[in-house]
């Protein structure tokens, strides 16, 4: 790896909002050549923080292998609300492109409209049926531990949400119990149609780590995570901002800030010059040169 890929690497991985901040004020061509050239980590985790219609633009750049690995190290979530941005003829090949596991989750969330309890699912967050023995469950839980939550939703064969139990609860039954026998039947939900505000606002988020979403029939879909109710807090928090004046502390800060994205948009900028020539002696030639994208 070149002196200058090391550099984005860095940069990338280590300040990933102010390398996203960066990559939106390239051009496409150039930004998707700073991609290109990084791990797909690293990628990935500047691209998270990309706004979804500017990294959908990056990904079409890409091309189909490089942006589904990329897509593939993002959260579901994310991923859906990148390929949300792009018409179907574009989203298809990248849809095709994905591993199985995460196609299926992010097609479900493709369903549901920008905003909605639908789209910020997580919808491989485990459930089970209720008429299975606690071991079942337990062994479940330890092959799907990743996809497990504090909580294990607990369903009919109809998918239809019954209760809730969480992992402590689960783990301290006797073996042989049935699972309905340890399933609270009281359980907090949200609709899959429920908008963001109703999300954000939802009563039981201070006793909840997670909320489950279901569809007009009670039948369950996924649950959304704390960390994700966490990011609509702050993204409605900016919209309130950007509709009321800047205060003068805030002022200040929005110059400060813009002032290091500048900077920063300027060093990631000659990262992106593909066969960047040597510069004249001064300043600015010696900030660059002897390097040379290839």
């Amino acid at each position: 790896m070149r002196a200058l890929d090391v550099l984005s690497e860095a940069f990338l991985t280590n300040h990933p909002d102010d390398a996203a901040r960066a990559i939106e004020s390239l051009g496409e061509r150039d930004a998707a050549n700073v991609l290109s050239r990084v791990s797909l980590d690293a990628a990935a985790q500047a691209l998270s923080r990309v706004a979804p219609h500017d990294a959908g633009r990056l990904l079409t750049e890409l091309g189909a292998e490089r942006a589904a690995a990329i897509l593939n190290r993002l959260e579901v979530q994310d991923a859906a609300a990148v390929l949300r941005t792009l018409e179907p003829v574009e989203q298809t090949p990248l849809l095709a492109a994905l591993d199985e596991d995460d196609a299926q989750p992010i097609s479900l969330l493709l369903m549901y409209p920008e905003g909605t309890a639908g789209a910020y699912m997580d919808p491989r967050a485990l459930c089970v049926p209720a008429d299975i023995t606690v071991d079942q469950a337990q062994q479940r839980v330890r092959v799907r531990y990743r996809r497990t939550l504090y909580y294990i939703y607990v369903v009919d064969r109809d998918k239809e949400l019954i209760g809730v139990v969480n992992l402590r609860e689960l783990f301290m039954a006797p073996k042989a119990a049935p699972l309905a026998s340890v399933t609270r039947r009281t359980v907090a939900r949200i609709k899959a149609s429920a908008r963001r505000n109703a999300i954000v606002m939802h009563p039981r988020w201070r006793e909840l780590h997670t909320l489950p979403v279901v569809d007009d029939d009670g039948r369950y879909l996924g649950a959304i995570r704390y960390r994700t109710l966490r990011r609509l807090e702050v993204d409605s928090a900016n919209e309130s901002k950007r509709k009321h004046p800047l205060t003068v502390a805030a002022g200040f800060a929005g110059i400060y800030a813009l002032g290091m994205h500048s900077l920063l948009s300027a060093a990631i900028g000659a990262l992106a010059v593909n066969g960047a020539k040597r510069e004249q002696p001064g300043a600015a030639g010696k900030a660059v040169r002897g390097f040379r994208w290839r």
